[in-house]
């Protein structure tokens, strides 16, 4: 619950469109509890939130982190963004024939251990993955 209050504090409430796309995929109960928490907060202005880092890496979060999936910018626009396109390497980038499905990955045979350890992985990349674009 505290991490979905920051992250509500930083990308605003959902509206609309995304309540009504949580509700068709779970339940109105739970677009109910999704409303209330985010109170009809504002997203941040991010230029004065991240007030002293680059525009183009500014520009970047703003476009990666959009709470509904469907208008977030996708991973092959990102790669393109002036920001960090210097570093794209078309050649090197190979783009999935489908959708990564974590159910193909066997997680249900996984140990509280191995998901523990997977997840501070991916904290990593994440923390790193800021730096660098900061």
């Amino acid at each position: 619950m505290e991490q979905y209050k920051l992250i509500v504090e930083l990308c605003g409430a959902p509206d609309s469109e995304l309540l009504d796309k949580i509700e068709a995929q779970n339940s109105s109960a739970m677009r109910s509890v999704v409303e209330r928490m985010g109170d009809g907060r504002a997203r941040q202005d991010f230029r004065k939130y991240f007030r002293g880092q680059p525009d183009g890496a500014i520009d970047l979060l703003d476009k990666f982190l959009v709470l509904d999936p469907d208008r977030r910018i996708s991973v092959e626009d990102a790669l393109t963004h002036s920001y960090v396109q210097e570093h794209h390497l078309p050649s090197d980038e190979p783009i999935a024939k489908t959708p990564f499905n974590i159910d193909d990955q066997n997680d249900a045979a996984r140990t509280i251990e191995e998901w523990k350890g997977l997840f501070v992985m991916s904290l990593k990349a994440l923390k790193n993955f800021v730096k660098y674009i900061l």
